[in-house]
């Protein structure tokens, strides 16, 4: 009986997770940006694109896509692109003045070898049978680049990244 129980609550939390964002209400942009699709597919026309932490008012859940309006337009977007509540503003820890983080901090690896060791390279001194043939330089420079989110914004409105706009 109890495993029978564990069985039925199990499909109803699965299944029941799909419905979760059921009744209509407001959702709310949290990618840099989104596109409204006149239908459920990627491949469809795109009406409108919104940006970050825009409300969007939800008129029929489904699956995967749910059919919102934005001010006067009605459209498709994907759930994977929205949440139910307000996207967070960025904090940073070292805007409050007064504070040297640098005497309590943990030592850790650079980013360069974390970002190394997390794609399975080693430096050239653990590297077993010769030289990896990593540009470690290379490595160091691709992993500097930052990109603000406004600047990626003005690239994905600016229709640059191939996508219809």
């Amino acid at each position: 009986m109890g495993r029978y129980f564990a069985v039925v609550l199990m499909a109803a939390l699965f299944f029941g997770a799909a419905t979760l964002r059921a009744a209509p209400g407001t959702v709310y942009v949290r990618s840099l940006m989104t596109r409204i699709y006149d239908a459920p597919d990627f491949g469809s026309r795109v009406i409108d694109t919104v940006a970050r932490g825009t409300a969007l008012e939800v008129l029929n859940p489904g699956e995967r896509w749910l059919k919102v309006r934005h001010v006067k337009t009605d459209g498709w977007v994907n759930d994977l692109t929205v949440s139910d509540t307000p996207p967070q503003k960025n904090v940073s820890l070292f805007e409050k003045r007064g504070s040297d983080l640098s005497n309590r901090a943990r030592r850790r690896a650079s980013a360069v070898v974390t970002a190394g060791a997390s794609r399975g390279l080693v430096s050239e001194s653990r590297v077993r049978g010769g030289d990896a043939g990593i540009n470690w330089r290379a490595l160091e420079a691709v992993e500097s680049v930052t990109i603000d989110p406004d600047e990626a914004l003005a690239f994905l409105e600016s229709g640059a990244d191939g996508g219809e706009k």
